[in-house]
């Protein structure tokens, strides 16, 4: 096997200058047709068709690379992407070793798949309650602690950085570990440039990252790297990946309590089997996130560009703090069925709710406990939508859809027995609502006699261009 070149690893650029901004228009060609086609069956300048064109040309990804940064945003109505995993400063720590190393000989170790080699690498273990992962478009230049900077020349900012890393992330639990260990290789065709790291934040964390080469050689073939981590069956304090077209899996987790999981991803699907976590946020461009998810507390999902298909178990467990889930897609369909809960049975509960997509939506929450407070927030954009509330659901409502054809739709459930199992009945009342070039409908929900003294729960459910379906 022909050796590898002796490529140097450079600082990435610094100052505000040296960034790289990248924007990419989300389905603005089918919104266009979309707000086209509202301006010949609405007014000119409507309300709803001004809305359903601004909602649909501001959505756009922008990517911003610094000197230890690396952030995603999305800037739209209906999601954001800014929460824990992805902030304006990624803090990648001190390098401390990389594999192979110069001095390796893989040839012995080389497995030789087609015109593929593939290296294994040694396993490596994080010892450390909080760790993560990464690979972004970025390259890096160990240096030691007593050498100063360089200064950089500052790249245009046209310049459009090549990104030939990718492969898979495979997450699952072991009894035959205690600490998280991670077993990867590299497979490559023509060159190997890419290195897989560790790295120590100050903080203490300990993480895994793959580098690249300032100037890479004029190849097409990426360097493929497959991580297998296997974490123990206990808890585990803070887990995150940030990984650029990676496939993220894992199997049945649910053995390990996540304290913070973060799994973000871009041009690549999250498929999770069983994943349970106290805080979690599931992000990702370019991707689907499917799978059965358990979380406390704060739950975030969105993707640009991807299908959301989850089933989750929601739970609070603070009676003086509401629990806060999010929801969103742009490009994809929103399918999700979500259980709320409380994790004691002294408390009911508090929820706050959203839901956004730029494409068909489907909500059902399947069950909430009785005496609950829950708002939900739900919209869409040119897609089909229906939300299902739970039997427990009490509380004011509000669904309004934009656009002559297309109808809000109020289905009342009868037979439905009460939650609390003292034999209520249920009271449901609706009235129409005018609503210029649309359908509305709002009323409230509650069981007994008499509303509850409590506060109530709110639904707001808000359609452009598309019919809604209420279920109560």
């Amino acid at each position: 096997m022909g050796r590898e070149h002796d490529y140097e690893y450079a600082p990435l650029p610094t100052g505000p200058d040296a960034q790289y901004l990248y924007e990419q228009p989300v389905q603005r060609k089918k919104c266009r047709h979309l707000a086209a086609k509202l301006l010949l069956v609405l007014a000119a300048g409507s309300v709803a068709s001004w809305a359903a064109y601004k909602h649909c040309t501001e959505l756009r990804v922008i990517v911003q690379r610094y000197e230890h940064q690396a952030a995603v945003r999305v800037s739209a109505p209906v999601i954001s992407l800014s929460e824990d995993a992805l902030v304006d400063g990624y803090d990648r720590g001190k390098l401390i070793e990389c594999f192979p190393g110069d001095d390796d000989d893989d040839d012995d170790d080389a497995r030789r798949a087609g015109g593929r080699i593939r290296i294994p690498l040694p396993p490596i273990t994080l010892d450390s309650d909080a760790v993560y992962f990464f690979d972004y478009p970025t390259t890096h230049k160990p240096r030691r602690d007593d050498e100063p900077k360089q200064p950089i020349p500052t790249p245009p900012k046209t310049t459009i950085p090549r990104w030939k890393t990718g492969g898979t992330f495979q997450l699952e639990v072991s009894d035959s570990v205690d600490k998280v260990t991670v077993l990867s290789s590299i497979a490559f065709e023509d060159v190997l440039f890419a290195r897989v790291c560790t790295f120590e934040r100050e903080s203490g964390a300990k993480g895994v990252g793959v580098i690249v080469p300032e100037e890479l050689p004029e190849v097409d073939k990426y360097n493929l790297v497959r991580f297998r981590v296997k974490v123990p069956a206990q808890d585990i304090g803070s887990f995150e990946s940030n990984l650029w077209n990676y496939t993220q899996t894992g199997g049945d987790l649910s053995d390990a309590l996540f304290q913070n999981l973060a799994l973000v991803g871009v041009g690549g699907d999250l498929r999770f089997e069983s994943v349970a976590a106290h805080i979690a946020n599931i992000s990702t461009i370019g991707g689907n996130i499917t799978g059965s998810y358990a979380a406390h507390d704060r739950f975030t999902i969105a993707t640009v560009g991807g299908t959301v298909d989850i089933d989750l178990d929601f739970k609070s467990t603070d009676p003086e703090r509401p629990a806060q889930l999010a929801l969103s897609s742009a490009g994809g369909p929103l399918n999700a069925t979500v259980s709320l809960g409380t994790t004691s049975e002294d408390f009911a509960g508090v929820f706050r709710v959203v839901a956004s997509t730029t494409a068909p939506l489907n909500l059902v929450l399947k069950e909430a406990p009785a005496g609950s407070s829950v708002s939900l927030l739900a919209s869409t954009v040119g897609g089909a939508a229906s939300v299902t509330l739970p039997a427990a659901y009490e509380g004011s409502f509000e669904a309004r859809t934009f656009g002559l054809k297309n109808q809000a739709e109020l289905l009342a459930r009868d037979g439905l027995k009460d939650p609390a199992g003292r034999g209520r009945k249920r009271t449901i009342s609706s009235h129409t609502i005018g609503i210029p070039f649309g359908h509305g409908v709002s009323g409230e929900v509650y069981w007994g006699d008499e509303r509850p003294e409590r506060p109530a729960g709110n639904v707001r459910f808000e359609a452009i261009a598309a019919p809604l379906t209420l279920t109560v």
